[in-house]
């Protein structure tokens, strides 16, 4: 085995998500339900590392725990994510590190990230020195396995866009295809050269100070289309694909008209959606004649923006020397094409 392995995986921003969340996907079918994910150059580190003996070392941003073996670990708690993908692949006598560059609750695909990197990471181990082809095939495994994991153990739906954008980076429209096709999702690359430079020249994030609560507005959303509440979803996932459409052929205005949109349909029928601090950055946003939707499932975590360029830098100086800047840090990420990146080291 080797002494480690180390695996790093994107975050992502997002429009149209919960409509990857089968709960939705498998009625919304007739309506033709699609998600587009952005991965960023923000990055979740997962390390595996060899030690004696049985114990197991978990440090994270809670700190570092220590258990005996791995029926010492509950599935309940901070560490639960790692606990179940470690029962799963019967690893023991390691240390497991996680570092991710935003805070827990932040929106943006953390723990999907994470629990991909943690499945890619347990398999490299143990599989040293064979290594894992990084085929689509492949990649869309490993994020399969990594969302049922994370579904076990979080109360919330669990949708798979999150794991998929960390597998395989870049910009991508994912079109859900819950009927007959296996697996359940069609992958359209959007990340052309001209698509990631026009984004890289209007991309904003904000991070909020108010982490979003777990699982967001998922089980609100999934009881809605349990209702049979389908207008806003319809109509998400029509904005959604103009939204793709549009990045894709560069027409930026019509890009930001169709992201503003889809936020709105969310935020009028869940007004909850939107934070006071978030909907005090989204209107500055619109103020500069950009666009800016929550992240993940909202109530809390992070914003995005997509603002002109010429007009970009003028809105951030003004607002991180605002003293609404208070209510959240501003990052510049580019889109990051590289998606999930395994190390190994031997002994």
């Amino acid at each position: 085995m080797p002494v480690a392995v180390r695996v790093s995986a994107p975050l992502r921003v997002d429009c149209g998500n919960a409509l990857d969340l089968m709960e939705i996907a498998a009625v919304m079918q007739p309506y033709r339900p699609c998600t587009v994910n952005i991965a960023v150059n923000l990055r979740v580190q997962v390390t595996i590392e060899h030690q004696d003996g049985a114990g197991i070392v978990i440090d994270d941003e809670v700190g570092v725990t220590k258990f005996g073996s791995l029926t010492e670990i509950s599935f309940k708690g901070p560490t639960r994510l790692t606990a179940v993908i470690l029962h799963h692949f019967q690893l023991e006598g390691i240390r497991v590190t996680i570092r991710s560059p935003v805070l827990r609750g932040s929106g943006l695909g953390g723990s999907g990230a994470v629990a991909l990197g943690l499945v890619a990471a347990c398999q490299a181990y143990l599989r040293f020195p064979e290594q894992i082809p990084m085929s689509a095939a492949r990649l869309s495994a490993m994020a399969m396995l990594a969302q049922s994991l994370e579904m076990a153990i979080t109360p919330a739906p669990v949708g798979i866009q999150d794991h998929l954008a960390a597998a395989f980076g870049g910009v991508s429209l994912w079109e859900w295809e819950a009927r007959d096709r296996t697996p359940p999702f069609r992958h359209v690359r959007l990340d052309g050269a001209e698509t990631v430079r026009g984004l890289n020249d209007r991309l904003l994030v904000c991070l909020l100070r108010e982490p979003h609560r777990d699982g967001g507005l998922s089980l609100a959303w999934a009881e809605s289309v349990r209702n049979g509440e389908l207008e806003t979803w319809v109509r998400t996932a029509g904005a959604t694909r103009i939204f793709a459409r549009a990045i894709r052929a560069g027409r930026w205005p019509a890009a930001l008209a169709a992201l503003n949109e889809e936020c709105e349909l969310r935020a009028r029928e869940w007004p909850q959606v939107m934070t006071g601090s978030a909907s005090v950055f989204r209107s500055a946003v619109l103020g500069s004649g950009g666009a800016a939707r929550f992240c993940g499932g909202g109530d809390g975590g992070a914003l995005w923006a997509l603002i002109e360029p010429g007009r970009r830098e003028d809105f951030a100086n003004a607002w991180t020397t605002d003293a609404a800047s208070a209510d959240g840090e501003l990052v510049r990420p580019e889109v990051d094409g590289q998606g999930l990146v395994i190390e190994c080291m031997p002994g």
